[in-house]
Formats: C-alpha cells, sequence, structure tokens
C-alpha cells in the first residue's frame, strides 16, 4: 500500500510542479530533496516513482532556487548528489 500511495504523492507533486506557484510551493517545502530519494528503482521504488521524480526535478530546475537546491545537495565526499 505504501508504495501506491508514494506513487500517487509523486505524481500530485509532479504536476503541480509544472506551472509557476506549484513549482515555488515545492521549492519552498524542499520537495527536490525528498523526491531524490525515489530517482532510484529500486525494490522499494518502482520505475514509475522515478519517472516521476525525475518530472519534479526537471520542473523544479527551471526556477533559480531549484537550481541552487539540486547543487547544494551533496553527499559525504562533497560532490553533488542529484546531478
Amino acid at each position: 500500500m505504501y508504495g501506491k500511495i508514494a506513487e500517487l504523492c509523486l505524481r500530485v507533486l509532479g504536476n503541480m510542479s509544472i506551472n509557476q506557484d506549484g513549482k515555488q510551493e515545492c521549492i519552498d517545502n524542499n520537495v527536490i530533496a525528498r523526491s531524490y530519494d525515489f530517482l532510484q528503482a529500486s525494490r522499494e521504488h518502482s520505475y514509475d516513482d522515478s519517472l516521476n521524480a525525475s518530472l519534479i526535478l526537471m520542473s523544479c530546475s527551471i526556477h533559480l532556487e531549484g537550481k541552487n537546491q539540486i547543487v547544494d545537495n551533496v553527499g559525504k565526499q562533497g560532490n553533488p548528489l542529484i546531478i
């Protein structure tokens, strides 16, 4: 059940991030960082989850602050995780 709820939430956030107001709301609430967890398909996350997460990232990356959030998300070695 968790997988289906996650898929639907990602789809809603992806649709919301298409327009400017929704994009700003996603950026304000750090949706980029949370959706990154779904970017890689694994046992817990399906291919559709990865597609929906990439839609969110692509939509939010159009906004300057969204670009900054993507680049600022770094791993243990100091390298950007999402790019």
